[in-house]
Parts: C-alpha cells; structure tokens; sequence
C-alpha cells in the first residue's frame, strides 16, 4: 500500500459522519393524531397511565457479585446498609431474599440505581396502592399464618 492510499484511509476513518436530518419514526401518525377533533388518544391499560412507582423484585442473588453493586442494592432496600457486607456470626447473613419486592417512587436517582442492577431485578411501574398490595402479596407479611388457630383455653 503506497503512502498515499494510506494516507486516504486514514483520513477516512477520522472524518465525522455527515448525519442526514432526522425525521420522527411516526411523523405521519404524530401529525395525525394533533390534528384530529377526537382528543388525546387513550393508553393500552389504565392501570400504566396512574404508574408513579417502581415495583422492583429481587430475582438474581448478588453473591459473588462486587461491592459497589451490592450497595446499589442495599441503597433500594434489599439489603442490610451496613458498612461491611461479610457479617461474622452464625445466623448473620448479607445476603437478601429472592424474589422480595420493595416499592420506589419514580425519580431519576432511581431509575439510575434500577439501570445498575438491571440484570438482577424485574422492575414494574405501577400506582402506589396497587404497589403497596404486591409488596405485602410477595414478602409474606400478613400472610398464610402459622397453619393453625387457637381455638380456647386448656388449664391443666
């Protein structure tokens, strides 16, 4: 290759790329529904357009997983916040249940934290009330009970 050509190819890779003008995907549907009489159109469910939470769900365990990703965790409420993550003890544990739900309100700190975890979690956008029934639903509170009632009072 003559120093020439090389010196064409290499000034090929460092131009910019010349963008064209970019146009809506949906120009034609988005021009159509703004000048339509019949009002904004409605969404799919209803249930998506009152969303002002995430559900997150833990389905991926962190062991073995770094640190910082385990503060991320422990910053949505699935962990302990402690300083160290490797408590000594025998029933002491870091590790979170699986498949525990918590429920965050939508904001950008959050999305970002959920954007750093997202292979471990399932993330629902939901009300608050409906959240609030998934999270006691998931984690067992008010749950199933013991298996049996007491019924009276024996004295012996």
């Amino acid at each position: 290759m003559s120093f020439i050509a090389r010196r064409a190819t290499a000034t090929a890779l460092v131009q910019p790329l010349r963008i064209q003008a970019v146009r809506p995907r949906f120009a034609s549907t988005a021009s159509e529904t703004s000048s339509s009489s019949a009002g904004p159109a409605m969404p799919a469910s209803s249930s998506s357009a009152d969303a002002t939470h995430y559900l997150i769900t833990l389905k991926r365990s962190p062991i073995g997983l770094p640190d910082t990703t385990k503060r991320t965790l422990a910053s949505l409420g699935f962990l302990p916040s402690t300083k160290h993550f490797y408590p000594r003890g025998p029933k002491a544990s870091a590790n979170p249940k699986l498949h525990r739900s918590v429920l965050h309100p939508f904001s950008e700190t959050c999305a970002g934290m959920i954007l750093a975890v997202k292979e471990l979690v399932e993330v629902r956008n939901v009300s608050k009330e409906v959240g609030e029934r998934e999270v006691v639903k998931r984690n067992g509170s008010k749950g199933e009970g013991r298996g049996w009632d007491v019924v009276g009072s024996a004295r012996l």
